[in-house]
């Protein structure tokens, strides 16, 4: 009988979950209640509130739950600053192994309440992996800044691939990379002339 309430626990959460992304879809999270949510989900107001306190809490919830996922997802990839594999492609297949659609990424990161901001704490989890990865492999320079950048070009990127259907393979996103490096030195090199 266990087993079974806990089956029915997870299926009730799920249809909650759906209900939240596909009404900040839809109407936003500002304009969406926990009405709409009830409405959405099929389920009463009595088995909403014994989950969450309000849409807040849930918001809460979920940006918790997907950044501790992401957290133990970029442990896993990056054991002590060592990797075999682009970090692009690593970030890209992290977002695939949290089995996330591309709506529901779009949805979550953009979860601002006053507790969490995952944009900003994305950006602040990339900006370490980076201080990171250069401490562990020797990189020169400032590596402060150089994090910013790091965190600003993978994040601009999945912004990018987010917002378009136009799916970049990692090779061709790191030749876009160099391309806009090659732009400003070109640029730099007219205005010293």
């Amino acid at each position: 009988m266990n087993n079974a309430a806990d089956l029915r626990v997870i299926k009730t959460k799920k249809a909650i979950y759906n209900a939240f992304i596909t009404l900040c879809t839809t109407k936003g999270f500002n304009a969406m209640t926990v009405s709409d949510i009830l409405d959405e989900a099929l389920i009463n107001r009595k088995t909403f509130y014994t989950y969450y306190h309000d849409k807040y809490d849930l918001a809460d919830q979920i940006a918790t739950n997907f950044l501790n996922d992401f957290d133990i997802l970029l442990k896993n990839r990056f054991p002590e600053g060592i990797t075999n594999q682009p970090t692009l492609t690593l970030l890209s297949d992290i977002f695939n192994d949290l089995h996330l659609t591309k709506n529901e990424v779009n949805v979550i990161w953009k979860l601002n309440t006053d507790s969490v901001n995952v944009y900003e704490q994305l950006n602040t989890r990339l900006k370490n992996l980076y201080i990171q990865l250069a401490m562990a492999n020797g990189c020169k320079g400032d590596i402060q800044f150089q994090s910013y950048m790091f965190s600003s070009f993978v994040l601009s990127s999945y912004q990018y691939l987010l917002e378009t259907s136009n799916p970049l393979p990692t090779h061709q996103l790191l030749d876009e990379y160099q391309n806009v490096y090659r732009t400003i030195e070109k640029v730099a090199r007219k205005s010293q002339r």
